[in-house]
């Protein structure tokens, strides 16, 4: 991927979906479909966003020219962390709540490069 904008909103449109394809996934973060699904989540929560960061690390290291302007990209760990639980809260969202966005994958592209990116790139 050629940016970091890419990664980003590729990594949740895939994320979603792979969820919502999993049983087990499904149980834990959509609430209609478990038992206790807020505990649930709670409690994985930390390890979800563990295994987040683990993962962007290395894409904010290499893209770290794209990232918005204000943040010092001396601080990127900072930046990893910041943004990793914006990225799991929007994944958890998506993955909890129905919207129109998700009529096709192109919509939650076009829907994620609208208002999730410009939080975190300057390259959208």
């Amino acid at each position: 991927m050629e940016h970091l904008a890419d990664v980003i909103v590729e990594w949740i449109v895939l994320t979603e979906g792979a969820t919502r394809r999993n049983a087990s996934l499904s149980l834990l973060l959509r609430p209609e479909e478990g038992t206790r699904p807020a505990l649930m989540a709670a409690e994985s929560s930390m390890a979800l966003f563990e295994r987040i960061t683990s993962f962007f690390r290395p894409y904010f290291s290499r893209f770290h020219d794209e990232v918005r302007a204000g943040v010092d990209v001396v601080v990127v760990v900072v930046v990893v962390v910041g943004a990793s639980e914006w990225i799991l809260r929007c994944i958890l969202s998506f993955v909890a709540v129905d919207g129109g966005h998700r009529s096709t994958r192109e919509g939650q592209r076009e829907y994620l490069r609208t208002y999730l990116v410009p939080a975190i790139c300057t390259i959208s």
